[in-house]
């Protein structure tokens, strides 16, 4: 039990990858990525983005909250501004992950609501492409010519690039942008003002929870998630596979990211359940319920 107190978020969250993840990826050692990527000099690349993030493992222990900035290589920058969908060879995307500032187990923010940043960073994520890379996956696995690689606040290789496999994963999805999450910040194209809620089926995304958490609505209604957070996020409605309507093709509906300011709207739903949906991008702990009468 001692043993398991001494066990820190820091430590838990080094790489920011849900600790589900590094769970349930800790025996897989591929470590094919982390040898082709070289910490970049991402000083002299572009800041496209900055966003505040909390992990959650649905314990108080496993908390964090950090501060991250995005920096894109200027050719990749180039390429998503002038409305390519697909990088080109050389492309190299930089996370600077920061702790926040807490008081109290609280992020301390600034005149506008954003959290305070620590003096230093605490760890670095890197995704680089190159021609021919990526040959050495399964399909199932393959993010393009994407290579990922993870570096502690030192820029060493960290001890938990063993799980770089879950950056694959958290990427596959996203294939019509090439394999970018954060592609549509990148490119510029980011909301100018936040739409509120317009009606009683609309979900608001605050912070890392919607809101309300359950929404009650009748046969023939869809809803909308507008995103209200500095962070991305993402809808994925599901339910316990006896379902197969409109709004869950093969059991499910995925969004596009969100950035801020962005909506996505599933249904009409029209058969009567209790549906889960959650942020894939943060994990079920972000979740909520939809129930249709």
């Amino acid at each position: 039990m001692a043993q398991e107190k001494q066990l820190s978020a820091k430590k838990v969250w080094r790489v920011g990858i849900p600790i589900a993840l590094l769970v349930l990826l800790g025996a897989t050692t591929q470590l094919v990525g982390q040898d082709k990527v070289s910490f970049p000099d991402y000083t002299k690349h572009i800041l496209y983005g900055r966003l505040d993030e909390k992990f959650d493992a649905a314990h108080p222990d496993y908390v964090q909250h950090y501060v991250v900035e995005l920096y894109a290589s200027p050719e990749a920058a180039k390429a998503a501004r002038q409305g390519k969908r697909r990088l080109p060879s050389g492309s190299i995307l930089t996370q600077v992950w920061y702790e926040a500032k807490v008081d109290a187990g609280k992020p301390l923010r600034d005149a506008d609501g954003r959290y305070l940043k620590a003096d230093a960073p605490h760890h670095f994520t890197v995704m680089e492409k190159r021609s021919g890379w990526g040959r050495d996956y399964p399909a199932a696995e393959r993010t393009g010519e994407w290579e990922y690689a993870a570096y502690q606040s030192d820029q060493k290789i960290s001890e938990f690039a063993h799980v770089l496999k879950g950056c694959r994963i958290c990427h596959r999805p996203h294939a019509e942008q090439d394999f970018v999450i954060s592609f549509e910040l990148l490119a510029g194209v980011a909301p100018t003002q936040v739409i509120g809620a317009s009606s009683v089926t609309d979900i608001r995304i605050e912070e890392f929870r919607f809101t309300p958490y359950r929404l009650t609505i009748t046969r023939g209604q869809s809803v909308t998630w507008t995103n209200t957070a500095d962070a991305l996020h993402q809808v994925r409605v599901f339910d316990d596979g006896r379902e197969r309507t409109n709004v869950l093709r093969k059991g499910q509906e995925l969004s596009k990211v969100l950035l801020k300011g962005q909506s996505h709207t599933a249904g009409p739903f029209t058969v009567p359940h209790i549906y889960q949906y959650s942020c894939p991008l943060h994990g079920n702990w972000m979740s909520g319920f939809i129930e249709v009468k």
